[in-house]
């Protein structure tokens, strides 16, 4: 073979691959198991599915806020990823280990008074004389850091939009510190605030609601009518105050032990080993709150009603105290701070400041300060939410006091007319005698001496004049069938609305409130919402605009002329509700 020929390749017809269509088997079913040979490309199928699932750029981060807690999560999700407190633990510094100690709830913590109770566990309050601003943008900085590091990751490592969810009575300077915090450490190009009452009246699928919001520090009682903050009453009752009044059953009981063993060596300062933790555990575990059927013996101190079978002894381990000790004391003692704490018990209204009211007359209030048609819709969607609200029973109970309340006084705001009450009763009676009643009327004589006409006479009333005449507002209205057909054809588009009873809605909570309409097809554009570039450059809130809405760039040419239009933009920006 020459040399030419062996470096010369050749080409070979058996190796010419045939085309599909000739490949294919003539009959229609083959008899071993083939790939189906399609024009069509695979690789879209195949590919891996976790492609799907990834967050895109532009979606934003949902933060909630709160005196104790912080959610955060993504656009979308009906949960939030994490839920991190501003506890002294999470706090501690790297090799803190006095959580661990025997004594690790007195470590951290020991016993505390009244006005520092809970001191360490909140992120503010809302006496600012109380709060140190620059702590306060330590701990929300920390709190972001270990939320988009440990359970955001990938998500919040590029600058991202980001919802916030924050109380409608926070200041002025707990909200700059947040939005200054926000813009600095997590470079958030835009932030959003929503108040909390209208993000819970999202997430339970309504446009109107009453919302209870009982949290840490105050209880909130909002009426949205229509997205819009129509009202709003507070009351210091709320989760703080229910603590501290766990405490101090606790204590009480400590002491009574004590007496009743004659324990003489044994001082009243023993009762100081109760903490916070302590109680806050007490009342998150075993704390409950009864129905208004119950009936409390004020000499025996708990429900006189529930029976032992009914009534188990609960036993309560006091470890901070020294030598440690275990409580004993009826399940239905564990009822009593509710109804001192939140109902007001063994308390009169005139003993009570606007600010300390109980939370079904405060709800009450504020449905008697309502339109008479919004009060109509907000009765029959109340809501109640917080922190508060997980505590079993509250709920059903906070709707019973509210019905009872609205079937004993009425929808009339006033209570007690005095001296007026006589004189109002008495005009009352005379206008009812000026007024001649139906049955008067039909047995009116006529003037022709002739008999009386009734229900049943077939002759008219106009052919025998009367002497007695009916005003136009005491008679009935013409029969109006044209009216009447309007009026059905109209009924059948619209759908038939709950209003006017007293009934309890759930909701999904703020969170997935904010989450629905931060997700990508429900995106909203919030009322309060600033650039990073202009809260920046005028000094905070100092470039929120004052007194007008929000202003909105004019253009020229219309919006809907095609991609070449520039939409509109906002020139401005406002603090909403906070303002």
């Amino acid at each position: 073979m020459a040399m030419s020929d062996y470096f010369t390749r050749k080409i070979s017809t058996g190796r010419i691959r045939t085309p599909i269509a000739a490949q294919a088997p003539a009959v229609s079913s083959p008899t071993t198991p083939q790939t189906p040979l399609l024009g069509r490309s695979y690789s879209s199928a195949l590919n891996s599915p976790s492609a799907s699932f990834r967050s895109t750029d532009d979606e934003p981060l949902i933060l909630e806020i709160g005196s104790r807690y912080m959610r955060a999560g993504l656009a979308g999700e009906r949960a939030p990823r994490c839920i991190l407190d501003f506890s002294p633990n999470e706090q501690r510094r790297v090799g803190d280990y006095r959580q661990w100690l025997p004594a690790g709830t007195q470590a951290v913590g020991g016993s505390q008074s009244k006005h520092s109770w809970g001191r360490d566990h909140e992120l503010w309050r809302m006496n600012l004389n109380q709060v140190d601003l620059a702590l306060v943008e330590d701990k929300i900085e920390r709190a972001f850091r270990i939320a988009s590091t440990k359970y955001l990751m990938e998500t919040a490592q590029k600058p991202r939009r980001i919802f916030l969810a924050l109380p409608p009575t926070l200041p002025h300077a707990l909200l700059s510190a947040t939005l200054t915090t926000l813009f600095n450490k997590a470079q958030a190009p835009t932030i959003s605030i929503f108040p909390t009452p209208a993000l819970n009246t999202v997430g339970a699928g309504l446009r109107s609601a009453l919302i209870i919001d009982i949290g840490w520090t105050e209880t909130i009682v909002t009426g949205v009518y229509e997205y819009r903050e129509v009202q709003q009453r507070r009351s210091d009752r709320a989760g703080k105050a229910l603590c501290q009044e766990f405490g101090t059953l606790l204590k009480r009981e400590i002491r009574r032990q004590n007496s009743a063993a004659d324990e003489s060596n044994v001082q009243d300062d023993s009762s100081g080993g109760i903490t916070f933790a302590q109680a806050e555990e007490v009342m998150t575990r075993i704390g409950w709150c009864q129905s208004t059927g119950k009936v409390y013996d004020e000499q025996v101190g708990h429900d006189s009603r529930v029976d032992d079978a009914t009534n188990p002894t609960v036993h309560i381990p006091i470890r901070a105290s020294h030598p440690p000790k275990t409580l004993e004391m009826p399940f239905s003692r564990l009822a009593e701070p509710v109804e001192v704490a939140w109902f007001g018990r063994n308390t009169t209204r005139k003993e009570l400041d606007d600010n300390e009211q109980s939370l079904q007359e405060l709800a009450f209030q504020s449905l008697l300060a309502l339109p008479v048609d919004t009060r109509g819709v907000c009765m029959s969607r109340i809501i109640v939410t917080g922190g508060g609200s997980k505590l079993p029973g509250v709920k059903r109970r906070l709707t019973e006091e509210i019905e009872a309340l609205a079937q004993a006084r009425g929808w009339n705001p006033v209570r007690n007319l005095g001296s007026a009450a006589g004189k109002r009763n008495g005009t009352e009676s005379r206008m009812r005698a000026k007024v001649p009643s139906q049955q008067d009327v039909r047995s009116t004589p006529v003037t022709d001496g002739t008999s009386e006409v009734t229900d049943d006479d077939t002759i008219s009333s106009l052919d025998r004049p009367t002497t007695a005449t009916v005003a136009m507002a005491h008679m009935d209205q013409e029969h109006d069938p044209i009216a009447e057909k309007l009026a059905r054809e109209r009924a059948k588009s619209i759908k038939p609305t709950v209003q006017g009873i007293v009934r309890g809605v759930e909701t999904l909570g703020s969170f997935s409130g904010l989450s629905i309409l931060a997700s990508t097809p429900l995106r909203v554009r919030g009322v309060v919402e600033c650039e990073r570039d202009t809260f920046l450059l005028h000094g905070g809130l100092a470039s929120a605009a004052k007194g007008k809405d929000i202003a909105v760039s004019q253009t020229s040419q219309r919006q809907s002329l095609g991609p070449g239009v520039s939409a509109g933009t906002r020139s401005s920006w406002t603090l909403g509700g906070w303002g």
